[in-house]
């Protein structure tokens, strides 16, 4: 794998010598890339950084997040040489590596930063945390969780103080260094996490930010600071797209959900009638507990799953109906573990295998709860219903799916399901719309949505290796092909529009303007 890896960025790399330009750009101005330790973004990368250096007549550099001691220094340069990430940044123009050292605080933002530490009560409070009117507090949340494998927060442990000083001094140190009059732009591999707190002081200082992958791209905004933010304007967006653009991948849709939810043709799959039964079965569909929960948002009922599970717990322990729970495969083991602590503790929840086919919830569930999960456009594909406990959720935009964000309204819901398993019906067609709008409608490097759509079935299913992905790239890039991508670009940057949306019907992406 390490001589694979090798190999693989030093082709990159000479790609890139041969087809981005050394420019000579003021040093004084910079575009700030992350140097991000996975080879096949560093593609879409290399476009933006150096289409968004020649706009701003500005520098590369790419930059760690987090504060690095000398001898944290040391094995960063010793891992770079070894798999040659630095010579790969520097391979499209990047001139130096900037990696945060602690900061002195003055007195004056030591105060401010003990008397923010000092107001959070609550995890809501946590959860709208705001430095220097900034709202970061989903970040440092998320971002608690995944580092120390938890799944909740407990505010009054040593543990998370410390975490959360160090947090906002590293935010402090990040609102100083983002000054718009030498950073011209900042790229971002993703908006959750510390990495998604950097991108929204980035924004907050009017420095234009992107967000970049290889099959979707998005320039950030207070509007929507994050990925995949406007869920809620999908019914209106699709208006604003050419039926020939539009209707070729929304046929595709309906055997593309069939596909991956049942793994069969739908027309040879028929649903068992069930029997009318004041006891329902009911699915919760469990998230990974420590993934980016407020991946979305915070227009969620509960804090974070932990609340959410606990939440259903109880009320299962005042109802008749069977509550079954399917762990997400995620990170299974380290689910299963947590959710050993719940099963305990409210045994009216039941464990479904791990092994158990979406074929067989579909002939005997009722309906589904989840916070903003795939099922919200699977189950009801078959009549069954599903109860969203956010609003902001990627299904939030269309009536196919119950959403809440207050506990109160979820409460009424989840306790009186009956009301919402009778006479189900939904608009089928918003479903395929969503589908469309959700997973085609983005800019690919690797040339159109199906192309990418196999490359990541692969990715799942046959375990293809992530690097292989830029084994593809490079094996099928051309000259004219190259040149495509940087107008296509360029174009979007100029266009200052939020996503990055594309024509895929024909070999390659191809931008399209939509009019927000």
């Amino acid at each position: 794998m390490y001589l694979n890896k090798l190999i693989n960025n030093n082709r990159l790399s000479k790609f890139n010598k041969k087809f981005f330009k050394k420019n000579i750009n003021s040093k004084k101005k910079k575009i700030l890339v992350e140097f991000y330790e996975f080879t096949p973004t560093t593609i879409p990368f290399s476009y933006f950084a150096n289409i968004l250096a020649k706009k701003y007549d500005a520098e590369i550099n790419t930059f760690r997040l987090n504060f690095y001691t000398f001898t944290d220094k040391i094995k960063f340069f010793v891992k770079q040489f070894i798999f040659n990430y630095s010579n790969l940044y520097k391979s499209f123009g990047s001139k130096k590596i900037i990696l945060p050292e602690v900061d002195k605080v003055s007195e004056k933002e030591k105060k401010y930063i003990l008397n923010l530490i000092k107001n959070i009560k609550t995890k809501n409070d946590l959860l709208n945390l705001k430095f220097k009117n900034i709202p970061i507090g989903d970040y440092l949340y998320d971002e608690y969780l995944r580092s120390f494998n938890k799944i909740t927060i407990n505010l009054d442990t040593d543990h998370f103080r410390n975490y959360l000083l160090h947090s906002l001094k590293l935010t402090n140190f990040w609102f100083n260094k983002l000054d718009p009059k030498y950073i011209k732009s900042v790229i971002i591999s993703h908006t959750a996490y510390l990495i998604g707190l950097l991108g929204t002081l980035a924004i907050y200082k009017n420095i234009p930010t992107y967000r970049v992958s290889l099959s979707s791209c998005f320039y950030l905004t207070k509007k929507y600071p994050k990925q995949f933010s406007n869920f809620h304007k999908y019914p209106s967006i699709i208006k604003r797209i050419d039926r020939k653009v539009k209707n070729p991948q929304i046929k595709q849709a309906k055997k593309k959900i069939i596909k991956y939810f049942l793994k069969k043709d739908l027309q040879k799959f028929k649903k068992t009638k069930k029997k009318n039964n004041k006891n329902l079965n009911v699915l919760v569909s469990a998230h990974c507990f420590t993934d980016a929960v407020h991946v979305h948002g915070i227009k969620n009922c509960f804090s974070d799953y932990y609340e959410w599970i606990d939440y259903i717990g109880k009320t299962s322990l005042k109802s008749k109906h069977n509550w079954l729970i399917k762990l997400h495969p995620s990170e299974y083991d380290n689910n299963l573990k947590n959710m050993n602590y719940f099963l305990k503790k409210y045994p009216h929840l039941k464990l479904l295998q791990k092994n158990t086919k979406n074929l067989e919830l579909i002939k005997n569930i009722d309906i589904v709860l989840t916070v903003y999960g795939t099922v919200g456009r699977e189950f009801p594909l078959f009549g069954i219903p599903v109860i969203n406990a956010s609003t902001c959720g990627p299904h939030s935009g269309y009536k196919f799916n119950h959403h809440f964000d207050n506990v109160l309204k979820y409460n009424k819901a989840i306790t009186n399901l009956q009301k919402y398993t009778k006479n189900f019906k939904i608009n089928k067609s918003k479903i395929l719309e969503f589908y469309y709008l959700r997973y085609c409608l983005d800019f690919s490097f690797l040339f159109n949505s199906k192309y990418i759509n196999e490359i990541n079935e692969n990715l799942r299913i046959k375990n293809l290796h992530p690097h292989s992905v830029s084994e593809i790239w490079l094996k099928d890039i051309k000259s004219d092909v190259h040149l495509n991508i940087f107008d296509q670009v360029k174009e979007f940057i100029n266009s200052k529009q939020y996503r990055f949306t594309a024509n895929n019907n024909d070999e390659y992406s191809s931008f399209i303007k939509l009019n927000e």
